[in-house]
């Protein structure tokens, strides 16, 4: 079923990668093929399937690349998809402390740097890392354009007028307690999130970049794989 969690096994890390299979073709590439086997010698890897990800088996996927579970995104949208994962592994796996998020046609086995995750994780830091950067008056324009005409014409289109940053970066890493702050603003929100359903573009990253911005979390703006831990 849509939106519901699957586990295979119990998680065994204190870092966990929430994997998006953003994938229109199978099979994958070596270079994500191999990324995933390095995610697995320092975190549970956890998969997220769009709506898109079809022609698939994903119980059989996620048994072949060792994840500890997998879902499928549901009606209310991508967004809403991980907030319930992020939800469940606060809640019931409660023993992840670092938190990677990506899409696998981002990853690469030389931008998968196991030790500084690690040592982020065991730090003092609970800035997310990521670099943010914000849209272009192009990507603005592509966003508030009207689809019929003119651009000033009234809408009540309200998909991602509120995606004003994103990020380049192929690992987004947060701590569990910025993740909790994302979770309550969700919870909070439940009856009536235009928020987090405005967000309907296929990049989980204008979410991420984005509500930090809105909610005032601070970042580390870099790439986590360039990050230099000692000078912060």
């Amino acid at each position: 079923m849509k939106n519901e969690i699957y586990i295979l096994h119990q998680p065994k890390h204190s870092i966990i990668s929430l994997v998006l299979v953003d994938k229109k073709e199978f099979p994958l590439l070596d270079s994500e093929h191999n990324s995933i086997s390095k995610l697995l010698e320092f975190s549970d890897v956890f998969f997220i399937f769009p709506r898109y990800a079809r022609g698939i088996q994903k119980e059989k996927f996620t048994s072949l690349y060792e994840g500890c579970g997998w879902i499928e995104e549901g009606t209310e949208g991508l967004i809403d998809t991980y907030l319930h994962t992020i939800l469940y592994c606060l809640e019931i796996f409660e023993r992840h402390v670092g938190f990677c998020i990506s899409r696998i046609s981002d990853l690469r086995p030389e931008i998968i740097d196991s030790s500084k995750i690690i040592n982020l994780t065991l730090s003092n830091i609970v800035s997310p890392v990521f670099e943010t950067r914000k849209l272009d008056s192009l990507e603005f324009y592509d966003i508030y354009k009207e689809s019929n005409s003119g651009i000033f014409k009234p809408s009540k289109d309200s998909s991602n007028m509120y995606a004003s940053y994103t990020s380049g970066s192929p690992i987004l890493y947060f701590k569990r307690s910025n993740l909790g702050i994302l979770v309550n603003f969700w919870k909070s929100t439940s009856k009536d999130n235009k928020y987090i359903r405005s967000f309907t573009l296929s990049d989980p990253r204008y979410f991420f970049a984005s509500v930090c911005k809105f909610l005032e979390i601070s970042t580390i703006n870099s790439d986590i794989h360039n990050l230099d831990i000692g000078n912060l």
